[in-house]
This record gives structure tokens, sequence and C-alpha cells, in this order.
């Protein structure tokens, strides 16, 4: 059975439950993993990046996309990751950002509805891996309630409601992660 979320219970994932405004750690740190990229050869860093990404996308799912954009920085920069004509725009929404860096740049977020397959992994992982990607972009599932967020080529972040899955990732991928309480 399929299931269809509403654009309000989006709007309550992203800003009420867990505030997905990059960068997730900070913002939720007891819901999220925190994974260290800086030590990793550019190989290993690549095959963690798409077990993660595997780990919480099966074959056949779908892939909510959060775009966040600024006056200076568009959302659409993002697109190229994707197939073409595979993502549905469903809300773009401007708010009022908890980042005092932030608060003048009129912040804002499209949110778009994807499948797994339609991602362009190989291409995003090879720039991300390279500081190249040129989109701030979080890829979240709500089948999960997981949403991970590829900051920069120093780590990324797993955030996730489900604490039986948050421990089955801690354990599963503990040699990659920040110690939260050292950050």
């Amino acid at each position: 059975m399929k299931i269809e979320y509403s654009i309000e219970s989006f709007e309550t994932f992203i800003f009420d439950r867990n505030w997905i405004e990059p960068p997730l750690f900070y913002n939720n740190p007891s819901k999220v993993l925190r994974f260290n990229l800086i030590s990793q050869p550019e190989c290993e860093s690549y095959k963690l990046l798409c077990n993660s990404f595997d780990d919480v996308f099966a074959i056949g799912s779908d892939v909510y996309i959060v775009f966040y954009g600024t006056k200076d920085c568009s959302w659409k920069g993002g697109k190229h990751y994707f197939k073409p004509f595979s993502f549905k725009k469903l809300l773009r929404k401007s708010y009022e950002s908890r980042d005092d860096d932030l608060r003048d740049e009129n912040p804002y977020i499209v949110l778009c509805k994807s499948r797994k397959e339609a991602v362009k992994r190989t291409k995003y992982f090879v720039e991300y891996l390279r500081g190249e990607q040129n989109s701030c972009m979080v890829f979240i599932s709500r089948k999960k309630s997981v949403a991970l967020h590829y900051y920069d080529n120093r780590g990324f972040d797993l955030q996730c409601e489900d604490v039986d899955f948050l421990k089955l990732m801690q354990n599963r991928y503990s040699a990659y992660l920040i110690d939260i309480k050292q950050s």
C-alpha cells in the first residue's frame, strides 16, 4: 500500500518536529549521527556515501528533497543531480532561520518528490567529494523518518526519529562517526 503524505505533514516534519535546517547536527543533536569523511580515502568515502543512501532508501522508494535557497543561492542548482523530468515540486516556502548568519538572506525551501532511481548519485557524490556540489539539499525518507544532509566533503549528517534505526546505523558505521560529545 502506497502512503501519500500531506504538505502539512512535511511542514510539521521539517519545521516543528525536527527543524531540518542545515546543519542538522546542531539543531537536533540527540537524533543525529555525524559522519566523518576527512580521514577516509576517497574510494572509501564514496562507498560510505552510497551505502548510507541505500540503507535509507530502498529500490523503488520515494525520495523527498528539501532544497535550500537564499537571495544569493538558487535551489535550481541541484536539479542537474536528477534525471530530467523525474521530480515534482511540491512546496516553496520562506522561513525564519534560526541561524543568525542567514536571517538577512531571505531563506526558503523547495520541497520536491522523486524516486531513488532518478537520483544521479555518482555525479552528486563525486562532485560532493571534490567540494564541487552547487546546491544545499537534504534527502528525506518519510517512510523511515530519516533525513540525510551531505553538507560538504568533510562529512554528512543522518537524522532519524526512530531510535532503533538510529542505533542500527550507529552500530553499522561506528568507525566513521564523530563522537558527538566532542563536537
